[in-house]
Formats: C-alpha cells, structure tokens, sequence
C-alpha cells in the first residue's frame, strides 16, 4: 500500500481529492487481500479522526472502492460494526466548517449503501 498516496486522498485540507487518486487506491486493492486489508485498516482510523475533511475524504473512497476494488473490501466493510463517530467544527476555523459538519453524515448514508448494495453498479 502506498501511503503517501493514501494520506494525500484523506489530508484535512479543503481541496477536494483528485480523480485518479480513487482508481488508484481501488487498483491497490486489487493486488492482493494483505492489501485490501491494509487500505481497509488505514480508511477505517481515518475514519477515527476528528477532522471532518478526513472523515468526509474516506467515506468517498471506501464508496469507490466497494465499487471498483476487490470484492473483499466489500464484504470486509459490511462486518465492520463501527460507523463514523461525531465530530464537531473547531471555533478556529469559524463558520466555514458547519458546511463540511453537514456533509459527512450526508456523505455516510450513499457510502455506507455502496458497501451493502450491489457489488458492480448496474449497467442503465
């Protein structure tokens, strides 16, 4: 696993993750379980963090790989009984978080759906 590539999909900065990073990280799932494991280990504690940005970064990547990555990612993620805890917009950063507070429960329910739905989307 490359994590270098992995702390730059999930960094708490504002701008968003770039495209190609997300067939990467699902493509490094695909080398072999030890692999899948590791990216599921690392999203997973990225999940733990308190920055909304990280939280917000991983959610979309594990809906990504669900999607696109080895199917036991997949089936891995659905045995995992802990969800994104709450977190809370600093005071230092002002008002411009409540946004992202706002995001990453909505960013969770599609996410969390792609890792019990189907395993490919459907073609129409």
């Amino acid at each position: 696993m490359d994590k270098a590539l992995m702390a730059r999909a999930t960094s708490s900065d504002d701008a968003p993750t770039p495209g190609y990073m997300y067939g990467e990280i699902s493509k490094m799932s695909l080398v072999s379980y030890e692999a899948c494991k590791e990216i599921q280990d690392y999203l997973l504690a990225r999940l733990k963090k308190s920055n909304h940005n990280v939280k917000y970064k991983a959610l979309i990547i594990i809906k990504h790989v669900c999607r696109a990555g080895r199917p036991d990612f997949k089936r891995d993620m659905t045995r995992q009984t802990e969800a994104s805890g709450p977190s809370y917009p600093s005071a230092a950063h002002g008002t411009q978080l409540s946004v992202i507070f706002r995001c990453v429960p909505a960013a969770a329910h599609p996410r969390l759906s792609a890792v019990s739905g189907p395993s490919r989307p459907a073609p129409w």
